[in-house]
């Protein structure tokens, strides 16, 4: 397949998934600030949803970026990275309209984990075997990073179950450290 190709898909994907989610939103029913601050929530869960779907993209976009041809494993894992993103509007209004409820924050929690685990299958080799070895993003030798971010990950599920809200924290931290990671990758001129 032709990467362009993927890449075009790739952000069409997540632009309609973005598009999705604001779309959930409703508008307050009195001109109040009283009635904006109930839309507090969902506006909070929006924001955290669309900055992971943000990093995503562009993490997507790093890994394509220098392939020179994509991979079926990678053209399936994508589908599948796809699949459970696509359930971001979803998860996003739900946990908006019930942020201290434990089932949605444990199901929100559990998407952005398999996405997180997906992600990282994409940057295997087998996936990556028509890029550059010298264009490989660093993060990809780093088992040992990714193995702790897993844990991490599994641990923050569980303690959804004593504190709801703690599935966002968590990815608002696993999405700064990708964003920090990324900002690392480009000084170093991959």
């Amino acid at each position: 397949m032709n990467k362009e190709r993927l890449n075009a898909i790739t952000d069409a994907i997540f632009a309609i998934i973005a598009t999705i989610m604001v779309l959930e939103f409703k508008v307050p029913e009195e001109p109040t600030w009283q009635a904006l601050t109930k839309s507090l929530q969902p506006m909070l869960a929006y924001v955290i949803s669309f900055f992971i779907i943000w990093v995503s993209w562009y993490s997507t976009h790093q890994l394509i970026k220098h392939m020179t041809r994509v991979t079926y494993k990678y053209y399936w894992l994508s589908g599948a990275s796809f699949v459970v993103m696509s359930l971001m509007p979803f998860t996003t209004a739900w946990v908006g309209r019930d942020f201290m409820a434990l089932v949605p924050e444990l199901f929100y929690a559990a998407i952005n984990l398999i996405s997180f685990v997906l992600y990282h299958l994409l940057i295997e080799p087998e996936a990556l075997k028509y890029t550059p070895a010298d264009k490989l993003p660093p993060v990809h030798n780093n088992h040992l990073v990714n193995r702790v971010r897993i844990t991490a990950g599994v641990m923050g599920l569980a303690s959804v179950y004593w504190f709801p809200p703690a599935s966002v924290l968590v990815l608002i931290v696993f999405s700064v450290l990708h964003i920090v990671e990324h900002i690392g990758i480009e000084k170093s001129g991959n």
